[in-house]
């Protein structure tokens, strides 16, 4: 005897049918809830906006550049994908300072905070 769920009016949405396959060609349609859906959509990324993080993105390629780097072999030296520095130079990522702190050491940079009050 096999279980349907029952989906009220209003939730097709919700749910998705997908077909998974079984021992012996033995395949089975169920119905599983599409993460994401819903009235409370989750924002899955944030950019940054300060002034601060915007200067040093535009830092970061001519960095790589006048290393002599690719993306790839940098992506390589830190240990991380080639698409998270693509993401980063193109200012669409979110780095951990331990991050940044690897990348300014390979790019032979040097960060100074200066807090002062306005």
């Amino acid at each position: 005897m096999t279980r349907r769920k029952i989906i009220q009016e209003g939730q097709a949405a919700e749910y998705q049918s997908i077909t998974t396959a079984g021992p012996m060609k033995y395949y089975n349609k169920k119905l599983v809830k599409v993460p994401g859906s819903g009235s409370a959509r989750e924002e899955t990324f944030v950019p940054i906006n300060a002034e601060w993080f915007k200067a040093i993105v535009e830092e970061i390629a001519p960095a790589r550049r006048r290393k002599y780097l690719t993306q790839r072999q940098l992506a390589h030296f830190m240990r991380t994908s080639q698409s998270m520095i693509s993401m980063l130079e193109n200012g669409q990522g979110n780095p951990t300072v331990e991050f940044l702190e690897r990348l300014f050491k390979v790019l032979g940079l040097e960060v100074e905070i200066k807090i002062k009050s306005l």
